[in-house]
């Protein structure tokens, strides 16, 4: 077999790893009863695989396809983050996804395809092999949505989500069109040489509206306000599992391609002079609509949705600051971010699953009043999470948001790091509402209490551990992300 000389396996290893384990849960999972049942076991250790072998990675920055696949320590550690999150998924997902019998192999096969897409998207620094990551994952979300087709708003997630999501697709596609047309090359470092030699004199017209609609395309994808309404029904409507896997990895995922298209070809001072300002205006939009809708929500899986829109408003403040820090501030908060969200979601998914049921549409927060004596393991981890999510220290969110906060006040954004503030205490209202109602009011009479599965009790605890460890022990995750970029 000939290959290219630019092409390294060990590269595309991990890439490779997931896709062959994501063909081969198809297959088994399509079989009886037993080979579906190996079909998890098999998706989990894919990703353990691919897992280590980005791992091995680091430190040996690598390219394949002349250049227009990078692997260096930005990619893998997003692609970490992937993995751990495709990987923690596929535990939270063991009691659901087998509802839903013969396609739960589909299930699976699908979170792996997802996670090489977001893998893609992250590492490209071309154009189009950035598209080609991004439809790779969003035509896997949009499947993921409506798996429960016998659940009408499963079906109507679906539909909402591939409807807008083609929409949105098409403004960065519209993107990439312009800004191959005003540069002549899709490669983002030569996009970036181009734009350097043009900003002492003009920048062109095409690169300003190609620009502008990757932005609006980006936007949606991290849920931005005025670009968020998607993400509330789909949320809702989607499988628990799959809502904490959009919630975290694919918020990472768009961070990661925006700030790839950002820093690689629009890095020059006199452009980053036009997006920031954009950015500044985008966080504030989405943490203001983010927290205060989030306040009138009475159901929990509703509330986290609104909740993590206010957060993408806290990650586009690093993004404003067009700054090192910034950059190091989002890597760190994304990561602290997908540990308390996705237990957070966990927790949500064992609450609703009933015994002999499957997961209920209905979140409502009076099904957790008095949740910490019915079962005070689940709500103390619950607890946890929500303390990191309004930033309490000593969890993972207080730092996310310190490293973030002090970025905006290092570039001179002091308003925003005030607002930033101003609308994390705002926050608590409603994650400490919670709080109140698992420990200060009365439980149900009636109602099957929530059952802890062996998988879903190691996905909290690894949850659990990412939060705390983070809280405690910052420095050494924040020296791993530093000079990424």
């Amino acid at each position: 077999m000939i290959l290219p000389q630019d092409l390294s396996i060990h590269t595309i290893l991990p890439m490779v790893l997931l896709s062959a384990t994501g063909l081969a849960v198809l297959i088994l999972g399509t079989g009886w009863s037993r080979t579906a049942f190996m079909a998890r076991w098999l998706a989990l250790s894919g990703t353990l695989l691919a897992c280590l072998a980005t791992a091995a990675l680091w430190g040996r920055p690598a390219e394949s396809f002349a250049g227009a696949l990078v692997l260096d320590r930005f990619a893998l550690v997003l692609h970490l983050v992937f993995q751990i999150s495709c990987g923690i998924t596929v535990l939270f997902s063991f009691r659901s996804a087998r509802a839903l019998g013969r396609r739960s192999g589909e299930y699976y096969s699908l979170l792996l395809f997802c996670t090489v897409g977001m893998m893609v998207l992250t590492a490209g620094t071309n154009l189009l092999v950035i598209f080609l990551g991004l439809e790779v994952l969003s035509i896997s979300l949009y499947i993921l949505s409506g798996i429960h087709r016998e659940r009408r708003e499963s079906i109507e997630a679906a539909l909402k989500y591939f409807i807008l999501g083609a929409f949105s697709t098409c403004f960065i596609l519209y993107g990439i069109a312009f800004l191959y047309g005003a540069s002549g090359s899709l490669d983002l470092a030569e996009i970036g040489r181009i734009l350097g030699r043009a900003a002492a004199r003009e920048t062109s017209g095409f690169m300003r509206a190609g620009l502008g609609l990757m932005i609006v395309g980006f936007a949606f994808k991290i849920a931005a306000v005025p670009f968020h309404s998607w993400a509330p029904d789909v949320y809702q409507g989607a499988p628990t599992a799959i809502t904490g896997f959009m919630a975290t990895a694919t918020k990472a995922a768009a961070f990661g391609g925006l700030l790839r298209v950002l820093y690689l070809s629009f890095s020059a001072p006199a452009i980053r002079e036009t997006w920031g300002p954009v950015f500044a205006l985008l966080a504030v939009a989405t943490m203001v609509v983010g927290n205060l809708v989030a306040l009138a929500q009475d159901d929990v899986k509703r509330l986290l949705a609104y909740s993590s829109i206010a957060h993408a408003g806290y990650l586009l403040i690093a993004v404003a600051t067009a700054t090192e820090a910034g950059v190091r501030g989002i890597l760190f908060y994304l990561v602290s971010y997908t540990f308390m969200t996705l237990g957070a979601f966990g927790v949500i998914g064992l609450i609703g699953q009933k015994e002999g049921k499957g997961e209920s549409f209905s979140h409502n927060l009076a099904e957790y009043a008095g949740l910490g004596y019915r079962r005070p393991i689940l709500a103390g981890a619950m607890t946890l999470f929500l303390l990191s999510l309004t930033g309490i220290p000593p969890t993972a969110g207080f730092m996310g948001k310190f490293y973030i906060f002090r970025a905006a006040v290092g570039s001179h954004h002091v308003g925003l790091a005030i607002l930033g503030v101003i609308f994390s205490a705002i926050s608590a209202y409603y994650y400490l509402n919670i709080i109140v109602y698992m420990y200060m009011k009365r439980a149900p009479r009636e109602g099957m209490e929530p059952r802890i599965s062996f998988a879903g009790a190691i996905g909290i605890g690894i949850s659990l551990a990412g939060t705390l460890y983070l809280g405690l022990f910052p420095t050494g995750l924040w020296g791993l992300v530093g000079n990424l970029l």
